[in-house]
């Protein structure tokens, strides 16, 4: 028996880099252990002016409206993320209870961070339709003719091997422990319906967001 079920999926893409601090004593917190070179003359426009430093121990205050910010430490050199994805939106189209349906997407990943990189997935809530919705697949395989839905990942780093659900909270899927350059982390997705899934456009909003270790 075929069923009239639609699956759409749209990726969003955070790059939120977690600063852990490199120095620490006292009252004070520096996130980096190096520091780069900029020249101190101002930069203005509208109600604020920058200053930048020249050296590690220079600072400058500047205020406009109702902020003041305080130099320093301008220049911290940090690992650089890059990351790409293959797709930002993809259907299974319709479903059958004898198979499962899979589609693929990969992720790219380079870093010059010497600590590598971590990758996650998270959603927005099921996959539904309306008050419908497809379950989480939760033995670890999804089954033709059983309601599941769920990802696995594929590549060297990934750290997600079997069938799993994906939730709001974000889960490692990928990591690296160095610098990677067009690492490739491939994410499958997989659903199946049983005889008794309602017919219907299913769909959810599922966030990739990668940080540099620290």
């Amino acid at each position: 028996m075929k069923f009239s079920f639609a699956f759409i999926l749209g990726f969003g893409v955070i790059l939120p880099f977690a600063l852990h601090a490199a120095m620490s004593g006292g009252d004070f917190e520096i996130y980096a252990d190096s520091v780069g070179f900029l020249d101190s003359s101002g930069s203005t426009g509208g109600d604020f002016t920058l200053y930048g430093s020249g050296e590690a121990f220079q600072a400058a205050t500047s205020g406009g409206g109702t902020y003041a910010l305080r130099g320093g430490f301008q220049a911290e050199e940090k690992g650089v993320l890059q990351f790409s994805l293959s797709d930002n939106d993809i259907s299974f189209g319709s479903l059958t209870d004898s198979s499962i349906a899979q589609i693929y997407v990969t992720t790219t990943i380079s870093t010059d961070s010497e600590t590598g990189y971590t990758l996650f997935i998270s959603d927005d809530g099921n996959l539904e339709s309306g008050l419908n919705d497809i379950d989480d697949v939760g033995d670890g395989a999804v089954t033709p003719g059983s309601e599941e839905y769920g990802f696995r990942v594929l590549g060297s780093d990934a750290t997600v091997l079997t069938d799993t659900a994906i939730t709001t909270t974000p889960l490692e899927i990928a990591s690296a422990n160095g610098e990677v350059t067009g690492r490739q982390v491939g994410v499958e997705f997989r659903a199946s319906i049983s005889s008794l899934t309602p017919d219907g456009t299913y769909s959810h909003t599922v966030t990739f967001s990668a940080t540099v270790n620290p």
